[in-house]
């Protein structure tokens, strides 16, 4: 039994019915990259894939993984090396056969767009194993952290690792599932299914190291939950991923009296809050360093928010909640109007069905506003 150390475990969940949707790509969707997005270009075919060196990196491995969410031990997880290329090495558990068809073209995908982005957008990642390379591990350890019905885990970022603590693989490590034959309680039939589930994965995961390691070389604390998630979500739209984001803005836009943007249960319509609340901020934002601003820093929550964009948070959550509400609407009478406007229509033309608002104005800035007990927030008066 090995002593757990305190340490940010960060996972990504998906809902079953929607684990094939929410991992495809925009242009295999036939859906626009947005205007800040970037286009991922074809994959290699599984051949080429396969020609991604097996370099430097040990061909065998042991790994230490967390026993679960609030487990104190650790799994022993001895891997194979399937793939390596200039950033990225990936490991598997086992010979699985999916995992060897997709690690190359993973591999590749990841060093040739991904890796060079989040360096760009967020800050760089910093070489936590003295090798220049981030790790991806395949293992079923991740499989069992699915206690949910109808939802499966994809992956998940462990903070230890980043330390000198008992039990870190001192590596740049993202954990990630491994699939299974149904009978064995897997849910991919298909290699690029679960291609596509492991990219939206790690575009999402990658987003918290750097933000772990950049407050923690800033002297700053974790991040907190929500603007994390947020900007991890943001992530995913970044690279063509929408559908988890769909469904979570959804759910927080059909009732947002019930959400608290800051905090609660870490749940589907909180997610989508986040993740409006930071696509808002970045869309409204002129400047290009908003995102780096936000993650490369000791500040978390709201004085990360006020710092980085220079406004109190009030302000920027009541100029947010009124953009959400206005959006389409000719004038409503005390809301204040502002180039920010769009931001629902823009998410309707990229996810249909995205609700329309179903409130008066004065009730939906109560339910928004009233539930940020943080900063005191009252009702505008005479806006």
């Amino acid at each position: 039994m090995m002593r757990w150390l305190p340490t940010t475990l960060i996972t990504c969940t998906f809902l079953l019915s929607q684990s094939a949707a929410c991992g495809v790509p925009a242009e295999r969707q036939g859906i626009p990259i947005p205007r800040h997005g970037i286009e991922t270009g074809s994959f290699v075919s599984t051949l080429a894939a396969a020609a991604v060196a097996l370099q430097n990196a040990p061909q065998n491995r042991q790994f230490l993984a967390p026993a679960g969410r609030k487990n104190n031990s650790f799994i022993s997880v001895d891997a194979v090396k399937v793939a390596e290329g200039s950033h990225v090495i990936f490991y598997s558990e086992e010979a699985n056969s999916m995992v060897m068809e997709i690690a190359g073209s993973i591999v590749e995908y990841i060093d040739r767009v991904v890796f060079p982005e989040e360096n760009r957008l967020f800050g760089p990642i910093l070489d936590t194993g003295k090798n220049g390379k981030l790790i991806f591990l395949a293992t079923s350890v991740v499989n069992h952290f699915s206690h949910d019905p109808g939802q499966i885990t994809g992956g998940f970022f462990a903070s230890n690792d980043q330390t000198q603590n008992h039990g870190s693989n001192h590596a740049d490590l993202l954990y990630l599932y491994l699939p299974k034959p149904k009978e064995q309680g897997g849910v991919y039939d298909r290699a690029e299914e679960y291609r596509a589930l492991l990219n939206e994965v790690i575009v999402h995961e990658l987003q918290h190291m750097i933000n772990y390691k950049a407050h923690r070389e800033n002297g700053g604390s974790t991040e907190s939950v929500w603007l994390n998630e947020g900007l991890s979500h943001w992530a995913e739209e970044h690279f063509g991923y929408f559908r988890s984001n769909s469904i979570r803005g959804q759910k927080f836009l059909e009732s947002p009296e019930t959400t608290s943007l800051l905090g609660g249960a870490d749940t589907l319509a909180q997610r989508g809050a986040a993740f409006l609340f930071v696509k808002y901020l970045v869309d409204k934002s002129d400047d290009p360093m908003i995102l780096r601003k936000l993650v490369c820093t000791n500040r978390v929550s709201i004085a990360n928010i006020e710092y980085a964009v220079g406004r109190s948070f009030g302000a920027v959550v009541r100029d947010w909640s009124e953009a959400l509400y206005v959006d389409g609407e000719s004038s409503l009478p005390g809301f204040r109007r502002h180039p920010a406007e769009g931001i629902k229509d823009n998410l309707r033309a990229t996810f249909p069905g995205m609700p329309q608002p179903h409130q008066t104005a004065s009730a939906h800035r109560r339910a928004v506003l009233g539930f940020i007990p943080e900063v005191g927030i009252r009702e505008p008066v005479g806006r």
